[in-house]
């Protein structure tokens, strides 16, 4: 079975980061399409795209802190900085929900999607990979701004799929529920 490759790298820093990668999966006319963040290098990733042969196969992620485990295990979300998706997939599921824009959460938002439409992600140890530098999330957790982002994206992950708080959350998290009550109705009108 033959499957057409893509590969598209976007710093996770750059303006419009979801946009750009929303827009390279619509785009792209390859079967699968490996999405990277500017800072990752990856090696022998290209045995793991057998695994494709399976169509309810959604993703296969890879991050620096598994590599070279060499093992493939089924996992809950696909890295949105590392993984290969199945384009058809993607934009079946619609891909990535802007509401979580600039970053944080839209990777689990698509993955807890594309399981509910009876699909599955696969991390797989055996692709090597390296983070050349400290752009990304290391750089994010370190702002201000990039932590009020995770916290309010942590609460409209929270909303949008119906998953209760856990017991103690709600006290420090009280005003990022509402910037994401607010955010949410402009997105979905409700």
């Amino acid at each position: 079975m033959y499957m057409t490759f893509d590969i598209c790298k976007i710093g996770n820093l750059e303006p419009h980061f979801l946009r750009r990668r929303q827009e390279a999966m619509r785009t792209s006319r390859a079967d699968l399409v490996m999405l990277l963040n500017s800072d990752i290098e990856v090696s022998g990733f290209e045995q793991s795209l057998r695994l494709f042969e399976d169509p309810k196969l959604f993703a296969i992620t890879f991050s620096p802190g598994s590599s070279n485990t060499g093992s493939v295990r089924r996992v809950s979300y696909a890295n949105g900085g590392s993984s290969i998706y199945r384009r058809e997939a993607w934009n079946r599921i619609g891909g990535i929900d802007l509401m979580f824009e600039p970053y944080w959460f839209d990777d689990v938002d698509y993955s807890v999607r594309a399981t509910a439409a009876d699909y599955y992600i696969v991390e797989d140890g055996r692709i090597t990979v390296e983070q050349v530098s400290r752009m990304g999330t290391e750089v994010l957790k370190r702002r201000v701004h990039g932590v009020l982002i995770y916290l309010r994206n942590y609460c409209l992950y929270h909303r949008k799929h119906n998953v209760a708080y856990r017991v103690g959350e709600r006290f420090y998290l009280w005003p990022f529920i509402i910037w994401a009550k607010i955010r949410y109705r402009r997105f979905y009108g409700f």
